[in-house]
């Protein structure tokens, strides 16, 4: 392909001949599932494709063969090989004839070729208009796999992982049709939400986002699905990294070797060099195993870096400066480590920036640079708690206790710090609760001004309780009124009516904090937390020992701190009132479908039930169920109202399931009489009274064991138009089924009792069957039904009679349908 310019690819004649684009597409199709399952073919199908396009013409899946020819070569290392096939398959898709293979051609792009050369976060918004260009023109196949590199790629990136939850969440049912797309989706996001701290187990990669990796993986390897699973190990190795367990993620990078092919090309092949590399020096320095690995991943940077800097040219400096370390060349670690750091801002990467400045922390501590080492661990915090990644930030302070407070009095200093009390501002509005507000801000407190004893009052005006209380180093939080929190509540009461600062001296005394002034021997100060001209609470504190002398910087420091914790607190209690209310619908919202399920107001087009009216209604062919106890008057007679309502709770809550199970709607109960409606195909019904019938005796199995009697019920299915929707007066309304159908339903249940039936349907019913070879169905006969004067054909379903009873009723068939 070598003598093949630019110029002459793009000059090659369209193919007409159809059975080339039959080939060309057949090709595609296996190409595709080649990668997926096969790798090693994907070269031979690739070259076949660019055999029959430089020979035959430009079929219109052309762009797709010359940028998978791009893809190939970006797997063999050939990476300005594959920008320029890449470049002429884009300039392709430019022209009318070829726009429909622009999504994948695209994708193939962005995911394989593009980030070789050019930066990842300059590619974020390109991704995000190739998804919703491949939306329009209606492949979502392709879209979906545009969404799952947009989401990755936002990952390493840089993008806060808030920012890739919400984006994932807007995206993913977009595309939840597709299911290999959605899964590396939700993955990705699982992965986000497990640093976030927003799962129960960190390490397994299942939750909220709907991914669990114990339903995936099996099916994966079942399958040999080389890209599930490679997507797989790598982000179980990016947890166990990230989550501060790299001896954990060994393993999985171990596993990883055997997926390779899954993400030759791709970004995924530098982060698992960057990351086993950094993992097994941490773990095992001294081993040949990582002696390979880290040279391998030096090599394999030092080239990258050279072609694409602005991905992996931070990446490669942090590589040599963690290595340089770890061989004791504390020099030539700090001049990489301070590269990495450099280069990590300018091509703003603040995953490789925020690794370069723990790594410069750990050095300047090594070799005794206390403070500087301070403001690298400090700078790194800082870059975790930018990006969400809790994880991280609750390693750092854990391992560093400083973290999370200011000191915003310098040493000598007269004045308040400007940058610290930028930093606490930031610190309290990123708080995600009150819990974590409340470390932040008690820990600002006790630092500043050297208190021992800080508690936190929330509340309205003078009515402030105990929220927070920090002692010994540690924050605790409290529950109000009741907890036995040391405190002054008089100075406490007066911050709070006076909106002022107030203190209490040696002297018993307590007095209004003027500003200015000498430094004051205080025993305890309480200062008002304010937020548009009222008070929410309040910050109490008490000194290391009586007598202490502070000057009025302090105190200054004191009013700001509550100054900026004002708003943070208003809008977490908000929030928390926000979410109280929101519970509290969705409880209604739980009640109220307990009454009227939510599918059936879906099918009556009612978002919010608040708005419905009376008369309201639709119109939509339905299959309807009903089924009634046999005999239910005698066996009623001589219950007790409690004993009458226990046979129908336990009637309702035989039948129920699988009624539910089988994509049923319940609509209406009446003691003896349940009515069900199914808006998909018959065969649901018929599948939910045979389920029915087998739930009931299970049922019947409990009632002889407590002495009671069997319940038989009959049941009728019909097919046809209904009309569903609000009945009622002006106080009162109830959701109904009307219509022919219903009617017809009911007389097919009451012929049940004729033929001694469990299961009869209608002609309509029959005929609509998808798959009436799943069923033993016999044709009953032609009958004139109660209040009707046209004969209707009824069929009987005997599934679950006993198993001599089917063989004879199969055996008579013949007899009843010549009828």
């Amino acid at each position: 392909m070598g003598r093949w310019s630019n110029e002459r690819l793009l000059e090659l004649p369209r193919c007409e001949d159809r059975s080339t684009h039959k080939a060309q597409l057949i090709l595609e199709e296996l190409r595709s599932i080649a990668y997926l399952a096969r790798p090693e073919l994907f070269p031979l199908i690739v070259a076949k494709q660019i055999e029959l396009t430089l020979t035959r013409g430009l079929a219109p899946t052309a762009p797709i063969a010359i940028s998978s020819y791009g893809v190939l070569l970006a797997v063999l290392g050939d990476y300005a090989g594959s920008q320029r096939f890449g470049e002429v398959a884009l300039a392709l898709t430019e022209r009318a004839e070829f726009r429909d293979a622009r999504p994948q051609t695209q994708f193939q792009i962005i995911h394989f070729i593009r980030h070789w050369r050019h930066p990842l976060h300059e590619g974020l918004p390109e991704l995000l208009e190739s998804f919703h260009t491949a939306l329009d023109n209606d492949d979502v196949e392709y879209a979906g796999f545009l969404a799952a590199v947009l989401i990755y790629h936002s990952f390493w990136a840089g993008r806060p992982l808030a920012e890739i939850d919400a984006l994932a969440q807007v995206i993913i049912p977009e595309i939840r049709s597709q299911p290999v797309p959605s899964m590396l989706c939700r993955s990705t996001q699982q992965y986000c939400l497990n640093l976030m701290g927003r799962t129960d187990d960190p390490f397994l990669l299942a939750g909220e986002s709907g991914y669990d990796e114990r339903d995936v993986l099996p099916i994966a390897r079942r399958e040999n699905d080389v890209v599930a699973l490679s997507a797989a190990a790598i982000t179980k190795l990016g947890l166990h990294f990230w989550l501060g367990d790299v001896a954990g993620g060994i393993p999985h990078a171990d596993e990883l070797r055997r997926y390779m092919d899954g993400m030759r090309g791709t970004s995924k092949m530098q982060l698992y060099h960057l990351v086993n590399a950094l993992s097994r020096i941490e773990v095992a320095p001294g081993k040949r195993s990582t002696a390979r690995a880290t040279s391998r991943a030096i090599a394999l940077h030092r080239k990258w870096a050279a072609l694409a800097p602005a991905n992996y040219a931070a990446p490669y400096e942090l590589l040599r400066g963690v290595s340089a370390r770890a061989n004791g060349d504390l020099v030539r670690a700090e001049r990489h480590l301070d590269r990495c750091i450099a280069l990590a801002d300018e091509h703003q990467l603040p995953l490789i920036g925020g690794l370069g400045h723990e790594e410069a922390g750990a050095l300047y501590a090594q070799t005794g640079r206390l403070s500087l080492s301070r403001v690298m661990v400090r700078e790194a915090h800082e870059k975790w708690l930018g990006l969400g990644l809790a994880a991280r930030v609750e390693k750092l302070e854990t391992a560093h206790p400083w973290l999370g407070t200011q000191d915003l009095v310098r040493s000598g200093a007269r004045t308040v710090d400007p940058i610290a009390m930028h930093r606490l501002t930031q610190t309290l509005f990123g708080a995600p609760t009150v819990e974590a507000m409340a470390e932040a801000l008690l820990g600002t407190v006790a630092q500043t001004i050297g208190a021992a004893h800080v508690v936190l009052f929330t509340g309205q005006g003078e009515r402030l309780v105990p929220r927070a209380v920090r002692f010994a180093g540690r924050v605790v939080m409290v529950d109000g009124e009741s907890a036995a929190v040391r405190y002054d509540a008089s100075i406490v009461q007066a911050a709070a009516r006076t909106g002022s600062l107030m203190i209490a001296a040696p002297d018993g005394a307590s007095r209004e904090f003027s500003g200015g002034g000498n430094a004051q021997a205080l025993v305890a100060i309480a200062v008002p937390v304010r937020m548009r001209g009222q008070t929410i609470g309040a910050v109490y504190a008490e000194h290391d020992w009586p007598g202490q002398a502070y000057g009025p910087e302090h105190e200054d420091a004191l009013v700001a701190i509550c100054a900026q914790a004002g708003a943070a607190l208003w809008n977490l209690e908000l929030e928390s009132q926000l979410m109280r209310a929101g519970e509290e619908r969705r409880s209604l919202v739980d009640a109220q479908s307990r009454f009227i399920p939510r599918e059936i107001l879906g099918i009556l087009d009612i978002a919010d039930i608040s708005r419905v009216q009376r008369g309201h209604r639709v119109e939509r062919r339905m299959t309807v169920l009903i089924a009634d106890i046999r005999g239910y008057t005698a066996l009623l007679e001589g219950m007790s109202v409690t004993e009458a309502s226990e046979l129908a709770m336990g009637f309702l809550g035989a039948v129920e399931l699988p009624i539910i199970t089988c994509n049923g709607l319940l609509q209406d109960v009446r003691g003896d009489e349940i009515l069900a409606v199914f808006d998909g195909e018959p065969d649901d019904a018929v599948r939910a009274g045979l389920a029915m019938l087998r739930s009931l005796r299970e049922h019947n199995r409990e009632r002889v064991a407590r002495g009671s009697e069997e319940l038989r019920i009959g049941i009728g299915v019909n097919t046809g138009e209904v009309g569903l929707g609000l009945v009622g007066g002006v106080n009162r309304l109830a959701l109904t089924v009307i219509g022919d159908a219903v009617n017809l339903a009911s007389r097919v249940e009451s012929a049940t009792k004729r033929y001694g039936s469990n299961l009869l349907i209608s002609e309509r019913t029959y005929a609509d069957l998808v798959d009436r070879t799943q069923f033993d169905i016999r044709r009953m006969e032609r009958v004139l039904v109660v209040n009707r004067s046209q004969p209707v054909t009824i069929y009987e379903v005997f599934d679950e009679d006993p198993e001599p009873l089917r063989e004879a009723k199969r055996g008579a068939q013949a007899a009843f349908s010549s009828r």
